[in-house]
């Protein structure tokens, strides 16, 4: 049940039982200003949580504030959850800094880790946490009087609790926890699996010989026990709700390729899964088709979805999607991280952040997306010739449906970076720098002898590129109040259409901007323009014959070029140079697009020097960067899962603005 904080200080409170001058001593530390400045703030901010609480029954929860408060002083500390109930039991700087009485400073961590797991199952876009970074950011800038006329952007990679081993160790891990699942929940089931597999899962993997082949041959017989598995229990309603199932199914449709699938009983529900990847078309070898898909299931509960590439995990606009419990997995090899108790495995039950725009999971009885009603599976409707009951084992003298036999392993997955990465960690993508996240994160900058603050942040998959990125950064900042007159990124972040749409936002996108050719060909700098849009004339004066549309190849929409004389063309000095097109026909045209204007004309302007002595301040966001991971451990998370991670990444970030802005607060005046 939930019951707000009283507001009204302590006279007991831990800090007030110290001698006078300890109690001074302890003002000036970072407990008596984040009592002084964070805790009120936080009391601001405790009404949110009241959705994760009961209205009307059961025992009045432990301060929200307060738990909240923990959270964050947890990300700033870089401390385990064994190592901050300790920390509140014995540290009298966490007691005063929560207001609290000594007899009070007590929490355990099943408490915090419940309160974890309520939040990532009611609030998957973290928008309570959203909320906090944006009042801290906020109430910072403002009390420090920083300018916010000039911020920087840039991104950094984010590992979550995982690690990578090969396809090989993919499958191998997906096996082993299906049939673990299948033993406990489904015994009927368990005692269908060919023997081959229940000897392998039996040894734990570890002993069986493969034959002579080696990995491949290994690799090869885990991709054709997962696909017997597959077709085995494809018409199995109880079992196709697992995720541990969809993972194997997941696997089977990214990477398998087959010589005669069409042979093989296709897998129900093909369709919905293809249309989930409708851009990931394989590229098998001749002769080949590609894997039939995965169950329905796949397709409703999204673990194969790009989690956070079609719109951010967490970011102010543009959701984690729903997400839920995730049955954990192993552990990385050698990782001594405690995980939160909703990361473990919950029989199996529950998926990965939902994507915006993915069907949506089912739903229990009390509304917590993700989890299965084992009751409401119990007695299934019968299959369609009336004898067996989906949900039930087939009859003994039933034969099983053959299933197709696997030609070949897909060295990188169907869908590219977001192919499934860590049968743990079923949101992670994969980038230039590994498995897992890529958070973008802006900043102010240029206030010269105060601590600068960060303004914004989305968390996407690792599998996405920088590119076009600033728009919804700018979006996001105007939409708060934050808006500055110069963003400064570097030369990931720019397109031709983010040049514009900063331009429509009143922001100039300051970053390096290249086109192809590089400075061997000039662009439409070099034109005259009119103030219609239209080439007026060319750099050597010659004015066009005519302007229309046209289509170019990979072009969607005609676009409006320019066209000259060939005959003059031909004959002028630069034509070599000339970013005219159409030589090969001798109808000289030149694309005049607003995009091409846009990016021609950055182009120009960074050929300044000064342009460059300007752009130099960007390169304090490194910095920054780099004390997130090496302070606050951004750069390998203890959770998993897209949700769990935006989470940390929220309160990261968060942390760090409090200790900034706490540091750049004046000390206290002394007093005898």
């Amino acid at each position: 049940m939930y019951r707000p904080t009283d507001p009204q200080s302590d006279l007991f409170a831990a800090g007030f039982q110290l001698h006078p001058s300890a109690q001074r001593m302890l003002d000036r530390e970072w407990a008596g200003k984040f009592r002084t400045h964070i805790f009120p703030l936080l009391l601001r901010e405790e009404e949110r949580l009241a959705v994760l609480y009961d209205p009307g029954n059961g025992r009045p929860n432990w301060s929200a504030a307060r738990m909240m408060g923990l959270c964050v002083i947890q990300s700033w500390f870089r401390l385990t959850d064994r190592e901050l109930e300790r920390t509140l039991s014995f540290d009298i700087r966490v007691q005063h800094a929560l207001d609290l009485r000594v007899e009070e400073a007590y929490l355990s961590r099943r408490s915090l880790s419940d309160f974890r797991l309520r939040l990532v199952t009611v609030d998957p876009k973290m928008e309570i946490f959203r909320a906090l970074f944006d009042a801290v950011a906020k109430e910072a800038i403002e009390q420090l009087g920083l300018d916010v006329s000039r911020q920087r952007l840039d991104s950094t990679h984010v590992m979550s609790n995982i690690r990578s081993r090969g396809r090989a160790d993919l499958f191998a891990r997906a096996l082993r926890r299906f049939v673990s699942q299948l033993q406990k929940e489904h015994p009927e089931g368990a005692g269908r699996l060919p023997k081959v597999v229940a000897q392998w899962y039996a040894d734990d993997g570890e002993k069986s010989w493969f034959g002579k082949g080696g990995a491949k041959t290994a690799l090869t017989k885990l991709a054709q026990w997962a696909v017997d598995l597959g077709f085995m229990f494809s018409t199995d309603a109880v079992v196709r709700e697992w995720e541990s199932y969809f993972l194997v199914t997941r696997l089977v449709a990214e990477f398998c390729v087959f010589e005669k699938a069409e042979e093989a009983p296709a897998l129900e529900g093909d369709e919905k899964v293809q249309a989930a990847m409708p851009d990931q078309a394989a590229a098998p070898k001749t002769g080949a088709t590609p894997a039939p898909a995965a169950c329905p299931t796949g397709a409703e509960r999204s673990g194969e979805a790009d989690s956070g590439t079609a719109g951010g995990l967490a970011s102010g606009t543009q959701g984690a999607g729903a997400a839920a419990e995730t049955a954990g997995g192993p552990a990385a090899a050698g990782a001594e991280a405690e995980l939160d108790n909703g990361q473990r495995s919950r029989g199996g039950r529950g998926g990965p952040a939902q994507p915006e725009g993915a069907a949506p999971k089912p739903a229990d009885a009390n509304g917590a997306e993700g989890e299965v009603n084992a009751a409401s599976s119990a007695h299934p409707a019968p299959c369609e010739d009336g004898h067996e009951r989906a949900g039930d084992p087939p009859a003994a003298s039933a034969a099983p449906n053959p299933s197709p036999q696997v030609d070949e392993v897909l060295r990188r997955g169907r869908r590219g970076g977001n192919s499934l990465q860590s049968v743990s960690d079923p949101d992670a993508g994969y980038g230039n720098k590994g498995a897992g996240y890529s958070a973008h994160i802006t900043e102010t900058c240029g206030n010269e002898g105060a601590p600068e603050i960060i303004t914004d942040f989305e968390l996407r998959s690792a599998a996405d590129n920088d590119w076009g990125k600033s728009t919804a950064v700018l979006e996001r900042l105007v939409e708060r109040d934050l808006a500055p007159r110069t963003m400064f990124a570097d030369a990931g972040y720019p397109t031709p259409q983010s040049l514009i749409d900063a331009a429509r936002l009143g922001v100039d996108l300051h970053a390096p901007v290249g086109r192809k050719g590089g400075d061997e060909r000039f662009g439409l700098e070099a034109f005259v323009l009119a103030e219609d849009g239209t080439v007026a004339a060319c750099p050597e004066g010659h004015v066009p014959l005519r302007h229309a549309t046209r289509r170019e190849p990979g072009c969607k929409e005609p676009e409006l070029h320019a066209y000259f004389d060939g005959d003059t063309c031909r004959g002028c000095p630069r034509f070599e140079s000339c970013p005219a097109t159409g030589r090969a026909t001798g109808q000289i045209h030149v694309r005049v697009e607003e995009r091409i204007v846009a990016r021609d004309m950055a182009i120009e302007r960074q050929r300044s020097s000064k342009w460059w002595l300007t752009y130099a301040i960007r390169s304090g966001v490194e910095a920054t960067m780099s004390e997130l991971k090496r302070a606050h451990g951004l750069g390998r998370l203890r959770v998993r899962t897209g949700v769990r991670v935006a989470m940390r990444l929220a309160l990261i970030l968060t942390s760090c603005n409090i200790k900034r802005w706490l540091n750049g607060l004046p000390e206290p005046e002394a007093t005898a």
